[in-house]
């Protein structure tokens, strides 16, 4: 089983960040759009287990998301998916649709980090998030994980990021707080979560007229 270390943090400064990444010989991997489809189990028991349905404009991932110790797991290997409609509504037999998470993503690799900078719902009509940048490690023990922290957060001050900017909230509990406080937001959130519940195949698709590169 494999562990995700990640921290995330607010980017102020989008070309400075940029070239940071370039001095630090940071390799560009991708630039992609792609949409997290997440669903909660209705019925609660010991074991809680995520699933996410992960959307790309070549493939759809199905993986579970569990909570370990204040790190998100991955106890199975991720599996395409063939038939996005119907694996959604498979799902809905004992999951609820919770969440769709959509980014545009910039993925960069520097030795075992990987370095992602997102766009949430660049479709909308606003900016309502500010830009993110996420570091990731991939640890086997639990063991690991305070030391690969540091080594995050030595990188992230390394490409010229405040310990002021970093965000400890994972996406879906700072969406969900928005969801709170800001009914534009709302409005739009649940407008677009309604019809890609009618049709999830619209999570990339309805979102390629309000794209810009």
């Amino acid at each position: 089983m494999l562990y995700e270390v990640e921290i995330r943090a607010c980017v102020k400064d989008l070309e400075a960040l940029r070239e940071s990444l370039v001095k630090l010989n940071c390799q560009k991997r991708c630039c992609e759009e792609l949409c997290d489809l997440v669903y909660s189990p209705t019925r609660r028991g010991d074991f809680q287990f995520h699933i996410r349905l992960r959307v790309k404009e070549d493939c759809t991932l199905l993986d579970c998301k569990q909570f370990v110790e204040g790190v998100w797991s991955d106890p199975f290997v991720p599996t395409r998916v063939n038939d996005l409609n119907s694996t959604a509504k498979i799902l809905l037999t004992g999951y609820s649709f919770d969440l769709f998470i959509h980014r545009r993503r910039t993925e960069y690799v520097k030795d075992v980090f990987l370095i992602s900078i997102d766009e949430l719902y660049p479709q909308f009509s606003k900016a309502y998030f500010p830009v993110f940048i996420e570091v990731e490690l991939s640890i086997e023990s639990l063991e690991g994980r305070l030391c690969s922290e540091r080594r995050i957060l030595e990188l992230i001050s390394q490409l010229g990021i405040p310990e002021s900017d970093l965000e400890t909230r994972p996406y879906g509990d700072i969406i969900v707080d928005r969801l709170r406080t800001d009914p534009n937001f709302k409005s739009e959130f649940e407008a677009a979560k309604l019809r890609i519940g009618h049709d999830p195949t619209q999570c990339i698709r309805g979102s390629r007229k309000g794209s810009s590169n």
